[in-house]
C-alpha cells in the first residue's frame, strides 16, 4: 500500500528514493499511469524533459548531489508526475530537504486563505520543490565560490606548488562543467511547464514560474563566471609554476657556467706537466683568488645582460 507523505484536502504529495520494482508496479497500477510514462520512470534518463498525457504532466530534472569521497557532483535524477490531485516525485538519491519541506507545507497549506486556491495544487508543490532545489544549488555555489578563493591564496602564498593543488583545481573545473551542463536544459523545461500547466490548473503560478527562471538564469550565470575563475586559476598555476621552473633553471645554468671556468682552470692547473709558477708557494692562492674574481666578474656580466 503506498502512503503519501502529505496529504492536505484533495491534494496528496507521493516521494520515494531510489524506488524498488515492486514500488513502481504498485505505483503505476494505482495511478494507472501512461505507459510511456512507466518506460521513463523505470528506466533512467540521461535527458530533462517534458511530457504531456491527458491525465498527467511528466517531468525529468537532474540536480547536483555532492559525492564527498570521490569530490564530485553526480546526477540526482528527479522525476516528478503531476496530476489534477496528486504529485509523485521519485529521485535517484536522497536529498535532505524532504521532511523539512513536509513540515513547511503542512504549515502553508493550514495557513493558507481561501483565495489563494492555487496554493492547494500539486503544481504550488513542485514549485516549492524546484525552489528548494534551487535555492540548495545557489547556496552550494557560494560555498564553490569562497573554495576558489581560499585555492588562489593558497597558489599565491605556498612556496611549493605541488600535484595535489593542481588535481585539486581539475576536480572544481569538471565539478564547474558537470553543474552547467546539468542546468543549461532547465531553461526550456521551466518554459514549457509554464506554458503547460493552464492545462491542467488556471491559476496565479506565473510569478512563480518566472521567479524558478530568474533563479535559473542566475545559477547559470554564476557557473559561467566559476568555469572562467577555474580557468583563470590554471592558468595563474601554469604560469607560477613556468616562472618557478625558469628561475630553477637559470640558477642551475648560472651555476653550469661559473663551475665550468672554474673546471677549466683547475684542469690546466692540474696537468702533469711544467707549468708557470709550479713551485711558487703561492701559486695555490694565486688560482683561488683567479677563480673568484672569474666568478663575481660572470655574475656582473649576467646581471649586466639582465639575464639573473
Amino acid at each position: 500500500m503506498l502512503e503519501p507523505l502529505l496529504t492536505y484536502r484533495w491534494v496528496s504529495w507521493l516521494y520515494e528514493y531510489n524506488p524498488s520494482k515492486k514500488f513502481l508496479d504498485e505505483l503505476i497500477e494505482t495511478y494507472d499511469l501512461h505507459e510511456l510514462v512507466e518506460d521513463d520512470i523505470v528506466e533512467p534518463n540521461t535527458q530533462d524533459k517534458i511530457d504531456v498525457y491527458n491525465q498527467c504532466l511528466f517531468v525529468v530534472l537532474h540536480f547536483p548531489k555532492y559525492d564527498r569521497l570521490k569530490s564530485r557532483y553526480l546526477q540526482n535524477e528527479f522525476n516528478l508526475v503531476v496530476g489534477k490531485n496528486y504529485l509523485i516525485t521519485l529521485s535517484t538519491y536522497m536529498t535532505d530537504h524532504v521532511m523539512k519541506l513536509k513540515q513547511w507545507f503542512a504549515e502553508e497549506l493550514s495557513e493558507a486563505e481561501a483565495d489563494e486556491k492555487h496554493k492547494f495544487s500539486p503544481y504550488y508543490l513542485m514549485y516549492v520543490i524546484m525552489d528548494t532545489m534551487y535555492d540548495k544549488t545557489i547556496r552550494t555555489l557560494q560555498s564553490f565560490t569562497k573554495d576558489l578563493r581560499s585555492m588562489e591564496e593558497v597558489i599565491f602564498k605556498s612556496p611549493r606548488l605541488d600535484k595535489s593543488l593542481l588535481e585539486q583545481i581539475m576536480i572544481r573545473k569538471r565539478n564547474a562543467v558537470t553543474l552547467k551542463h546539468m542546468f543549461m536544459p532547465h531553461q526550456e523545461i521551466i518554459g514549457l511547464m509554464q506554458e503547460e500547466m493552464l492545462k491542467f490548473f488556471w491559476g496565479e503560478l506565473d510569478v512563480y514560474f518566472e521567479d524558478l527562471a530568474y533563479k535559473i538564469d542566475k545559477i547559470l550565470n554564476t557557473v559561467e563566471i566559476l568555469h572562467e575563475d577555474i580557468e583563470s586559476l590554471y592558468d595563474t598555476y601554469n604560469a607560477m609554476v613556468n616562472m618557478r621552473t625558469n628561475t630553477i633553471i637559470t640558477v642551475l645554468t648560472t651555476f653550469t657556467a661559473l663551475t665550468g671556468i672554474m673546471t677549466l682552470i683547475s684542469w690546466v692547473f692540474g696537468m702533469n706537466v711544467p707549468l708557470p709558477w709550479a713551485n711558487d708557494p703561492f701559486t695555490l692562492i694565486i688560482i683561488l683568488v683567479t677563480m673568484v674574481i672569474v666568478a663575481i666578474s660572470m655574475v656582473g656580466f649576467f646581471r649586466w645582460k639582465k639575464w639573473l
